[in-house]
């Protein structure tokens, strides 16, 4: 694409007898050749391609994936490896190519981690996700379980809560020597 590109700028200059420095942005002359060849390149790039807020077609690098979903370049590829996402197809510079579908379901990997479940229970719920007329009750139970881990650590953090609470208020001031709090965290020391 970049060569296509370098091509057709040179090309529109010397057809228009333009010259570097001639006043003429190269992003003006980009328009003007994207928008003669629009149909050419969107048929082409299709299945890799998306456009961007101008209407240019923009080829979804793993760099625009990550800005879009919020997910850490190596994290994406961490997901290819261990299949959550399919391998994305190449350009020409061997640069991965993304589809809507891969934006999509990166999406939904990410918030499903968001909300603390599992790689294993995330892809499980993917892969039921391709199984429309299947019913619902397996990913009603993954959820369910994962409520029910939600509800135990909640019920863990109140407890830490209550013990550091109590520990808190135990210590009176004065001297570090004193302190209540650093001998109830010392080895040995038994929770009030």
């Amino acid at each position: 694409m970049v060569a296509f590109t370098a091509r057709a700028i040179h090309s529109a200059r010397r057809q228009e007898g333009l010259l570097l420095g001639s006043g003429f942005p190269d992003a003006q002359l980009l328009q003007a050749i994207f928008h003669l060849v629009r149909l050419d390149v969107v048929g082409y790039m299709d299945p890799v391609a998306t456009r961007d807020s101008r209407g240019f077609v923009a080829i979804l690098t793993i760099g625009r994936l990550a800005t879009a979903t919020g997910v850490k370049v190596e994290t994406i590829r961490y997901y290819e490896r261990s299949g959550l996402i399919a391998p994305p197809a190449r350009t020409d510079g061997n640069y991965r190519s993304y589809t809507d579908e891969d934006l999509e379901r990166l999406r939904f990997i990410r918030r499903t981690r968001d909300l603390g479940f599992t790689l294993e229970e995330i892809r499980a719920m993917l892969d039921l996700a391709r199984q429309r007329d299947r019913s619902c009750d397996t990913i009603d139970a993954i959820a369910s379980k994962h409520l029910a881990d939600v509800d135990r650590k909640i019920a863990d953090l109140q407890g830490l809560r209550r013990e550091l609470s109590a520990i808190i208020s135990s210590c009176a001031g004065g001297t570090v020597d004193e302190c209540r709090i650093l001998e109830a965290f010392a080895p040995g020391a038994t929770a009030s």
